[in-house]
């Protein structure tokens, strides 16, 4: 009888076991494709417009997101880099849509105007009280692109 009992105990525990490790492959699965499709995205930024994207960080005591990115094709991120363009960029919790200032001596806080290949430039959002804290997740828009999922520093 005890014998019976403990083949049946290793049975259930077998059965736990690999109940365990299909779910764990599964959320794996799950993590690894949310990984791809989000590297994808911006491997389409830079394969459609030209830009790679470095990050996000704040600066300034927190009240401007630092947004880094590299133009690897001048020719094709032209259109978004045209002061007519009004980048800005999304708290995605809150939806809350933040600018770029533009300050009376020195104009609007952004580079690119003469795009070169390989050059790190910037944009300043604004970032009032320290709303977007690190951490969080934002999107950046420039005319017709749209880069999501971006974590603060």
């Amino acid at each position: 009888m005890e014998h019976t009992y403990i083949k049946y105990k290793t049975a259930v525990f077998a059965v736990l076991l690999a109940a365990i490790l299909f779910f764990m492959a599964g959320c794996s699965a799950v993590v690894d494709n949310k990984v791809l499709q989000a590297e994808n995205k911006l491997e389409a930024a830079e394969d459609i417009w030209g830009i790679e994207i470095i990050g996000i960080r704040r600066t300034a005591a927190g009240n401007l997101l630092d947004f880094r990115y590299k133009i690897t094709e001048p020719e094709r991120v032209l259109p978004l880099l045209k002061r007519q363009v009004r980048p800005y960029l999304i708290e995605q919790v809150s939806q809350a849509k933040l600018g770029i200032p533009n300050l009376p001596k020195v104009g609007r806080l952004r580079s690119g105007s003469n795009p070169s290949i390989n050059q790190t430039y910037y944009m300043l959002f604004t970032n009032p009280n320290g709303f977007v804290k690190a951490g969080d997740k934002v999107s950046v828009v420039m005319g017709d692109f749209r880069a999501e999922n971006i974590i603060v520093q």
